[in-house]
Parts: structure tokens; C-alpha cells; sequence
């Protein structure tokens, strides 16, 4: 009687005719239970979901509502330490003031054939490109950028002037389709300081990723960096609950700090009192004039700066981002 009750339960799991008759074939085959059957079918979905997740590259969005906080310094940074530990990484550059972009050698916006604005905004004949169509190599080993131009400023009207729906999945669905084209371990996205759907874009790309993707939020001593944390982390919470998803992580890093003046120590005091237990890595990015020369140079500051706090800070930021990562190359 209470192998039937067993049996019942588990055909009330299985309501449509398709998966109830696999079931019933699994258990015929192998001469053995439908509670037996049901585990061979369940442990076969794992090992999918397993597999799956192991070729999924690991998404990380740098996003903060406020200007200034060395977003877009960090992004770069993290990227080329990355590619440098032998990581296959990917950098988009969804700002149209595309700063991120012209910060590389290899930008050079008469010579370019596309950009991200191609694959997130239709053209005259409602068609966009695909991401890999607009990716270029930039000069060093394992790093690709996607670039953006001007033509992506205001891209939020542009997005939702146009007809077509999904207009927060763009991103998402290229990523998708990229990661069945070229294989990358990291994808690190560089936000504009807003909040619009560019940013939502981003967000709902994090569902392109393995399940330790996540968003940092780059904070310094202005207080408007902190009330630009809390409008980033309330538009995750939005994003996920208007599309039914599970909320990523979210973690703060200093940036331009200072850390033997009195403003750094009291502002990071009042974010821990206010914001309890938030996530923040444990690196502290230190200020330095070094950062705004590499990025006149079109450097990074990590070789610019080389055996310098600035450098030193951003090397172990990405060991901690590999850690909470654990990807394997």
C-alpha cells in the first residue's frame, strides 16, 4: 500500500503524458522502481544542469546610478589582471560617453565596423548584429573588447522608441548566442551612470552566465556614491522580481580611497552602520594620479603604476573576484 501511495506521488510530478510515459519506460527497462526511475531522471537532469554551468562564463556587471567612482577604471583593471592570470575575457562597453573603449589603442572610431550600439539597437531595417560581428581583440593577450560610440548616447529613448519586445533582453539574448560561437571565462560589462533600460540590459545579461555571476558596485567617500549604491541595488531588486529571478549577488568596492583621512574613515563607518552587512570585497582601491596618466596613455594603470599601491589593490581585488569565482581556466 505504500509503494502504490509512492507511486501516486511521484505521477502527480509528472502531469503531462510525455514525461509519465518516460517514466514508466525507465522503469520497465531496468526492471525497477518508479521512485528509482524518478531518481535516474532527476540525476541525469543535474548532471545537464552540471554540465551546463561549467561552460557558462562567469558575468560580472559594474554598475553604480553615480558618476565618477572609477567604474569604468575598474572594469579595465580587473579585465586585464584577469587575461593576465590566462582567463579568456570579454569587456562591453554599454556607456555612450564610451570611455572604456577609447582607453585602449586599438580604438579607433573611423576604422571600426560596429558596436555595441549595432546589437542592442535595430538598424533602418529592424535588423541588429550579432555581438561577435562587432567584438575586436585589443592589444593584449586574452582580452576583446566591444566597443561603443557616441551613437549609443541617449540609447535608452533609442531602445524604447523601437518596436520589438524583449527591449530589456538584447543583451541577454546576444551573450546566449555568443557563448555557442566563442568561449570566454569572463564577461565584464561597464555600465552608464543611470538606472534606465541600458542598465536593465545588463542585469538580465547576468542570466547568460554561470551562477557566479554578479554585480559590483564601486563606492567612494561621496555620499552620493552610497545613495547611488542603493538606487543600483533597488533596481536588482525590481529587475528580479518583475521577471521572476533569483537576485545575484551584489558587492561594493572602494575606489579613489583615501585612507588615512578622516572622510574615508567616517563615511565607510556610516555605510557599515547603515547598510548592515552588505558585501564588500576587502581590497580597498587607493587614489592615484597614476590611474589618470594610464588612461591618457591608453595603458593600464596596473602597468603604468607597477609595484605601486594603485596596482598591488587591483591585483588582489581579482584574486578575490577568482576566489568568489572559482574559475578554472
Amino acid at each position: 500500500m505504500a509503494e502504490k501511495k509512492k507511486e501516486k506521488r511521484i505521477r502527480s510530478l509528472y502531469i503531462d503524458s510525455e514525461k509519465d510515459d518516460q517514466l514508466s519506460k525507465i522503469a520497465k527497462q531496468s526492471g525497477t522502481s518508479l521512485s528509482n526511475a524518478a531518481t535516474k531522471i532527476l540525476n541525469d537532469k543535474l548532471d545537464e544542469l552540471s554540465d551546463r554551468e561549467s561552460i557558462l562564463p562567469t558575468i560580472i556587471v559594474f554598475s553604480n546610478f553615480k558618476g565618477g567612482v572609477a567604474k569604468t577604471t575598474s572594469v579595465k583593471e580587473v579585465g586585464y589582471n584577469l587575461s593576465k592570470r590566462g582567463y579568456k575575457v570579454l569587456l562591453i562597453d554599454l556607456d555612450g560617453q564610451s570611455n572604456l573603449s577609447s582607453s585602449f589603442e586599438v580604438y579607433d572610431p573611423k576604422e571600426l565596423d560596429g558596436y555595441i550600439s549595432d546589437v542592442i539597437l535595430a538598424d533602418g531595417n529592424g535588423k541588429r548584429r550579432k555581438l561577435s560581428d562587432v567584438i575586436i581583440s585589443t592589444d593584449y593577450e586574452n582580452l576583446d573588447l566591444a566597443p561603443a560610440n557616441l551613437s549609443f548616447a541617449s540609447a535608452d529613448n533609442k531602445i524604447r522608441s523601437q518596436e520589438g519586445g524583449a527591449i530589456d533582453r538584447r543583451l541577454l539574448y546576444a551573450i546566449q548566442d555568443l557563448t555557442t560561437e566563442a568561449a570566454y571565462d569572463y564577461i565584464i560589462i561597464d555600465c552608464p551612470p543611470t538606472t534606465d533600460s541600458v542598465v536593465q540590459n545588463a542585469i538580465m545579461a547576468l542570466q547568460a552566465g554561470n551562477s557566479r555571476s554578479m554585480i559590483i558596485v564601486p563606492i567612494n567617500s561621496d555620499t552620493q556614491a552610497i545613495d547611488g549604491l542603493d538606487r543600483t541595488a533597488e533596481l536588482v531588486d525590481t529587475v528580479c522580481l518583475d521577471n521572476r529571478l533569483s537576485k545575484p549577488q551584489v558587492i561594493a568596492l572602494w575606489t579613489n580611497a583615501r585612507t588615512n583621512e578622516v572622510l574615508y574613515q567616517v563615511t565607510k563607518a556610516d555605510f557599515e552602520n547603515t547598510h548592515d552587512n552588505f558585501p564588500q570585497f576587502e581590497t580597498v582601491i587607493t587614489a592615484s594620479t597614476k590611474v589618470g596618466q594610464a588612461r591618457i596613455l591608453q595603458k593600464t594603470a596596473t602597468e603604468h603604476a607597477r609595484g605601486e599601491k594603485v596596482a598591488v589593490c587591483y591585483k588582489n581585488v581579482t584574486d578575490e573576484i577568482v576566489k568568489l569565482t572559482a574559475a578554472q581556466i
